[in-house]
């Protein structure tokens, strides 16, 4: 039977969890009064690699959203980052820069 290793929960999150890479977008708004703390996006997705070019696969609304948040002129991005963390036996829980 294809896939009988996911058969349970435990096994489907140890397999998303090695795969999943979450794409996370400081930012401000420019309403923001400035003691208030930064805003972070998460997007969800995994990096695939093929040949020697690594590439970000996410859906078409993500898409959307990282474009709104990248363009608005209401927005003040901070940081960009790649966070790799959520699968079992990972060695650091720090986002890539």
């Amino acid at each position: 039977m294809p896939n009988a290793h996911l058969r349970n929960d435990a096994n489907v999150k140890r397999f998303l969890g090695k795969h999943f890479v979450a794409l996370l977008i400081t930012y401000r708004l420019n309403s923001d009064l400035p003691e208030q703390a930064a805003r972070v996006e998460a997007i969800s997705g995994t990096v695939f690699r093929i040949h020697k070019a690594y590439s970000y696969l996410t859906a078409g609304h993500c898409l959307a959203r990282v474009r709104e948040l990248l363009t608005s002129d209401q927005v003040e991005v901070l940081a960009v980052s790649l966070a790799d963390g959520f699968g079992e036996g990972r060695i650091d829980n720090h986002p890539v820069p």
